[in-house]
């Protein structure tokens, strides 16, 4: 009876957690879009990651412990390090190009509504007769945003055909690479006490690829460069609030609630 109780206070503890996600999340996905209006998707994701993963692998030099520890970790688990930072990689640029071709609120709702359909059809989500019905449910109401975008309709005015195909097309891989790293990410969070993976460890490993994919199609000329204390600052308060901080709060998350 008390290891039910604190089962479901650690899942309730989780929700709240992931609401802090959301709320985080979205503030990011609107800064974000503003930014990537001027300035090239790859320019940006790749002085957010690199601040991120900096602070995540800083984590684990704190100690001799920690960074053995950490070391230890990647060498036994190389396989899902590497899916997890291609998932990764393909995620964030993608939403990167979405959030630059259609509006915020657009693109993270295709993302996010069409994910508990495929986690019923891919994943390890019980189809449940609740779950299918929510699934569906969420499922269409994304299809009709999607028929609203190829319209040409939105709140910030008509959008042309090209971009709103670019963003859909985009929006739909990058659920599909979330839906991916996050199982990853839980089996790794749900390996035996001695091997499993804790937040921070995640964090730290997964945006490797990321960053070498930006610097490989970082472009020839860039208009956001970190030549004064404007940019520094807004790549800071980007990267904290809108990577550092959600990101932490969704893993914590998805250690403690079910991926659905």
């Amino acid at each position: 009876m008390l290891f039910g109780a604190l089962q479901k206070s650690s899942y309730l503890i989780g929700l709240g957690i992931l609401a802090t996600y959301v709320v985080f999340c979205s503030a990011q996905d609107v800064a974000l879009a503003q930014l990537l209006q001027a300035h090239d998707p790859i320019v940006l994701l790749v002085y957010c990651f690199t601040v991120t993963a900096l602070f995540f692998n800083a984590l684990q030099l704190r100690s001799k412990r920690h960074f053995t520890e950490y070391c230890t970790r990647l060498r036994k688990n190389v396989r899902s390090v590497v899916l997890m930072n291609i998932t990764t990689a393909v995620a964030w640029i993608t939403t990167g190009y979405a959030l630059k071709y259609i509006e915020p609120a657009l693109a993270t709702g295709i993302t996010l509504g069409i994910m508990p359909l495929l986690n019923l059809l891919f994943g390890r989500t019980p189809k449940t007769r609740a779950n299918m019905i929510s699934a569906v449910g969420i499922g269409a109401s994304v299809l009709w945003m999607s028929v609203n975008i190829h319209q040409g309709t939105s709140s910030t005015g008509t959008l042309h055909a090209g971009d709103c195909w670019i963003g859909l097309v985009c929006s739909l891989i990058c659920s599909v690479a979330c839906v991916a790293q996050v199982e990853i990410t839980k089996s790794l969070s749900a390996l035996p006490e001695s091997e499993r993976w804790n937040e921070q460890q995640i964090l730290a490993a997964r945006f490797f690829l990321l960053i070498a994919v930006g610097l490989f199609l970082w472009p020839n000329e860039t208009t956001f460069a970190l030549n004064n204390s404007g940019n520094v600052i807004s790549i800071l308060l980007l990267s904290f609030g809108g990577t550092v901080i959600p990101l932490y709060c969704l893993q914590l998350g998805i250690t403690r609630c079910d991926t659905f």
